[in-house]
């Protein structure tokens, strides 16, 4: 009887010794070379077969799998490409933070402050979280808008007026306060305006610090004196503005045995007058020095309501509210974008938002007003005040948004344009049929307001009833007695703030 077969099992270092009988028809050894049975390759060549063999299906030359069923084999398929497909996990690498990094906030607070840079806060993330904070974004709002005392042009002016007081630098706190020059500031605000956080809610939330600062420099330094029961009402108002009457306060001091009356817009301007030294001067809490264009052009959607507001409270804080000949001169010292503004009046006009339309002209007529008034270099045809002819005909036929922009300039409707010739005589009625004679009559009504700008059919939104177009549009048309206009209309700005969320 022969010996059983030897069965080979994996991890047994030990041979199986064969009986006497069994050892003359042992098989022959042979040779493999290594335990392996196979070469040995070169360590590129290994490389590049690893390679092949994961890059080859595990299901191909599987004698299990190939008996399996078609649709098994496909879910494998559909399991190994997945798990190919899977990007592996990155290994996130640790970051050292540099010495500035590593700084306590409020010395990176202060560095950031004194450079007055917004590429700081860009440098790495860090940089911004510790610089991104309420107090930071209030001293940058304080700075922009606020006109402190001017730069010292030499070692004498350093210690008199020029230097901050005390009160001041208390409100601009944690800022070491050094004056900045008006190109500066202007750099600085067009900055504020592009950043995220220069929102309507957070500069109305800072108006009362900038009235406080100019109240400060203008009135309690200057040596403005007042007696107990006046200044301890003064310092009442300004602990907490947006809880009082939204009515015009004054206040009396005295200098040099001068009276002088202190009259508050609540969060708008201040207005000191004395009568023994003539003096009559209003400055507004927000200096603006440039309508931002990327506000007046509005979003690609329009214009929401934030942006609304925000329009309004630069254009009442900024004077563009008054019509008095002294407030006007203001206005030429802040640069407008025109181009802009017609290109975000047309996005109005198109979206009928008509609030954001009654907004942009009041600011675009004002500034027109107001830049060419008293300008002698500026010849009489270009102190007309006209509106391109393209928004009347893009108006077109919403009757409302089309009167608003009458109320702004009647002077720009086109005299010879079909279509809006057109829809008046479709129109008819007594707007159509006055609207046609307007058409008619533009020549003269032209010429009339390039001698007297005041004396067109609308100036600043008040009907002229002196002309006879604007009479036969209050009496025909409206059927009112008058319309007054329109620059005093604005924003409660106090209701705003106080019931801000």
């Amino acid at each position: 009887m022969s010996g059983l077969t030897p069965i080979r099992v994996r991890g047994r270092r030990k041979r199986v010794k064969l009986s006497h009988g069994d050892q003359n028809h042992a098989a022959p050894q042979v040779n493999r070379g290594n335990r392996r049975g196979k070469q040995l390759l070169p360590l590129d060549a290994s490389r590049r077969s690893l390679y092949a063999r994961r890059k080859r299906p595990f299901i191909s030359g599987s004698s299990w799998l190939s008996s399996q069923p078609q649709s098994q084999l496909d879910s494998l398929s559909q399991l190994q490409y997945q798990h190919q497909s899977e990007p592996l996990p990155k290994k996130k690498k640790r970051k050292n933070l540099s010495r500035l990094e590593r700084l306590p906030v409020e010395l990176i607070e202060k560095i950031f402050l004194y450079s007055l840079n917004v590429n700081f806060a860009r440098c790495s993330p860090s940089l911004a979280a510790a610089v991104s904070s309420e107090r930071v974004w209030r001293v940058l709002i304080l700075l922009a808008f606020w006109r402190g005392p001017p730069s010292p042009t030499s070692e004498s002016e350093e210690g008199s007026g020029n230097c901050i007081s005390a009160g001041v630098a208390r409100i601009l706190r944690p800022l070491n306060y050094a004056p900045l020059g008006e190109d500066e500031r202007r750099t600085l605000q067009s900055t504020v305006f592009r950043c995220k956080w220069c929102t309507v809610h957070r500069v109305l939330n800072n108006l009362p610090d900038l009235m406080a600062l100019t109240i400060q420099r203008l009135w309690i330094d200057a040596g403005i004196t007042m007696d107990k029961d006046q200044q301890e009402s003064l310092n009442q108002y300004l602990d907490s503005p947006t809880t009082h009457s939204t009515e015009t306060l004054t206040f009396q001091g005295t200098k040099d045995t001068n009276t002088y009356t202190l009259t508050l817009a609540p969060l708008t301007s201040i207005r000191i007058t004395s009568p023994e030294t003539n003096k009559d001067t209003t400055t507004p809490f927000l200096n603006l020095l440039e309508f931002p264009p990327h506000l007046l052009r509005g979003g690609s959607h329009g214009f929401n309501n934030k942006d609304i507001a925000f329009l309004e409270l630069l254009r009442v804080s900024s004077g563009f509210n008054r019509t008095d000949t002294n407030s006007m001169h203001l206005a030429r010292n802040i640069s407008l974008n025109r181009d802009a503004l017609q290109e975000g009046i047309h996005k109005a006009i198109i979206s009928r938002n008509h609030d954001a339309l009654v907004t942009l002209l009041k600011i675009d007529e004002y500034y027109f007003r107001a830049t060419t008034t008293n300008n002698t270099t500026i010849n009489s045809e270009d102190m007309i005040y006209t509106l391109p002819a393209e928004h009347y005909r893009t108006s077109l036929p919403n009757i409302q948004t089309f009167k608003l922009l009458l109320r702004a300039s009647a002077e720009s409707v086109p005299s010879d344009d079909s279509s809006i010739t057109a829809w008046a005589m479709e129109l008819g009625g007594a707007f159509g049929n006055w609207l046609l004679d307007l058409m008619l009559r533009m020549p003269e009504i032209r010429e009339s307001v390039r001698e007297r700008p005041d004396a067109g059919v609308f100036y600043m939104g008040r009907c002229n009833r002196e002309s006879e177009m604007g009479d036969r549009y209050l009496r025909d048309v409206l059927g009112v007695e008058g319309v007054e206009g329109w620059m005093g209309e604005g924003v409660d700005f106090v209701s705003l703030a106080r019931n801000e969320d």
